[in-house]
């Protein structure tokens, strides 16, 4: 998993951390750990959460 690309995915589509949360169901403290590479390897369930949840972030609109 590559935080770097998720927090420059979150800065495309204009999302804050509250948005990625609601839309993984993770805690913002949670993200914010993640992404700052506090949790070394996130387990298979938090990366498929985020990856929906990035997915969910990504639309049509927002995306040139």
């Amino acid at each position: 998993m590559n935080s770097l690309k998720i927090k420059v995915i979150l800065q495309a589509v204009g999302a804050s951390m509250k948005d990625l949360s609601r839309a993984t169901g993770l805690s913002v403290f949670y993200l914010s750990r993640v992404l700052n590479g506090k949790v070394i390897r996130p387990n298979r369930i938090t990366r498929k959460r985020l990856a929906t949840g990035v997915r969910k972030l990504i639309n049509d609109e927002n995306v040139t």
